[in-house]
């Protein structure tokens, strides 16, 4: 057990949100026991249920009484709220630097993952950080299989802190997304942020936050670190239920048209209307023009999506650098 957990009273420095529904007590305390073993950081566990019909408080508080953590609460909203306003209650009984959401069934990659997320986030003053995810699946307790799946995103490395912002901006703003159980982020600015998609979006919390936050100017880095064992096919996101994730596109597209909304002056917006194919043509050529680097980024990202960088010559790439800024002329050369 870890002897440098912190007591009651410390300075926390981060806070993990535990989001839970109706879950499998096993799948639980495996998570929790990722959790607890964590080192050399001041941190918390919140239980945030969401009006699960079988209580199992009970069997959570003897679990943090054996292994002797105490630094943990549990909020228990009575009835179901969805996601986004069951993580939200439990952020605000937060009292971290930094928040990290997880799920039962999901585990922290070993016990240094929130001490390094924390140091990296501290030295950059990142606000949004979200590492890699291996993805697994249990039969039994013999039977754990690794999946080969793309990671999300499946090039990371475009939000690395020696590449351009924008890069990162743009792959966003394209519709490329990011696994939510491996984002760490600033607890009062992630607070602030699902405050204001708490009324489109029910179930989706990665996804429609880091778009807005992108939108309101946050960059988003990438900490090229394992952060966490992601249980496959055994969520909603990556279940093949078609109806749930016809709910999940739904609160994607309510909080986008909100966005698009309350936003719409921004040059982001204007470029994310084009890549979602929410533009009408006749005013295409016109985004083009206004905003023309934001096209040679999304080229750019492309070429990166493709290894090019790995198969060919430095000309290559020059060329396509090229030829993208004789397209912007000619396109801001249209009456």
């Amino acid at each position: 057990m870890n002897k440098e957990i912190q007591h009651k009273g410390t300075n926390i420095q981060v806070s993990v949100i535990v989001a839970s529904y109706n879950p499998s007590y096993e799948k639980m305390i495996k998570t929790l026991l990722s959790i607890v073993v964590q080192k050399k950081i001041l941190f918390e566990i919140i239980i945030a249920d969401d009006g699960s019909k079988e209580d199992v408080t009970g069997n959570i508080r003897k679990f943090f009484e054996k292994v002797r953590f105490d630094e943990y609460q549990i909020v228990k909203n009575e009835k179901n709220v969805g996601t986004v306003r069951n993580i939200l209650s439990g952020i605000k009984k937060a009292k971290g630097r930094y928040v990290y959401i997880t799920s039962p069934g999901d585990l922290l990659f070993d016990e240094n993952v929130l001490k390094s997320f924390f140091d990296f986030s501290e030295k950059r003053g990142a606000k949004i950080v979200f590492g890699d995810g291996i993805y697994y699946e249990a039969k039994n307790e013999d039977e754990i299989f690794i999946h080969r799946v793309v990671n999300h995103p499946d090039k990371p490395g475009i939000f690395n802190e020696n590449m351009p912002t924008f890069l990162g901006e743009v792959e966003l703003l394209s519709g490329t997304k990011i696994l939510g159980a491996a984002f760490f982020r600033d607890r009062i600015y992630m607070e602030e942020l699902l405050e204001e998609i708490k009324d489109t979006s029910i179930y989706v919390e990665d996804t429609t936050t880091t778009i807005l936050g992108v939108v309101k100017g946050e960059r988003v880095w990438h900490y090229p670190r394992n952060m966490i064992w992601y249980e496959y096919g055994g969520g909603i996101s990556t279940s093949a239920n078609i109806e749930w994730q016809k709910r999940l596109d739904l609160d994607v597209r309510k909080t986008m048209d909100y966005i698009c909304a309350m936003y719409e002056d921004e040059a982001k917006v204007d470029y994310m209307k084009i890549m979602q194919g929410t533009t009408k043509k006749n005013k295409i050529i016109k985004c083009l023009k206004k905003h023309p680097l934001k096209i040679l980024a999304h080229m750019m990202c492309k070429l990166l999506k493709k290894n090019t960088t790995q198969n060919a010559d430095t000309d290559f790439i020059l060329n396509i650098f090229m030829d993208t800024k004789r397209t912007i002329h000619e396109l801001n050369s249209v009456g």
